[in-house]
């Protein structure tokens, strides 16, 4: 059996700003693809939907990962 406590975590304002980049990376792709894309194209619309899917993802994770988190610090 493995010591969990010796490895490493990363600290909250580090998982913090990890989600911050990854959102704002996926918000500048929706801006982007909203203003420059072509809506008539495919490519357009499957990226919109997975830029919205990672949003959706990096959030959900985020939230689940600090709720685990508070869970085992008691």
């Amino acid at each position: 059996m493995t010591d969990i406590s010796s490895e490493y975590v990363a600290s909250s304002p580090t998982r913090r700003r990890i989600v911050v980049s990854s959102l704002l990376f996926s918000w500048g792709l929706i801006l982007w693809l909203v203003m420059k894309g072509n809506p008539d194209n495919s490519l357009h619309t499957s990226s919109l939907a997975w830029s919205y899917t990672y949003n959706t993802v990096v959030l959900f994770a985020y939230t689940f990962g600090t709720m685990i988190n508070d869970y085992f610090k008691k």
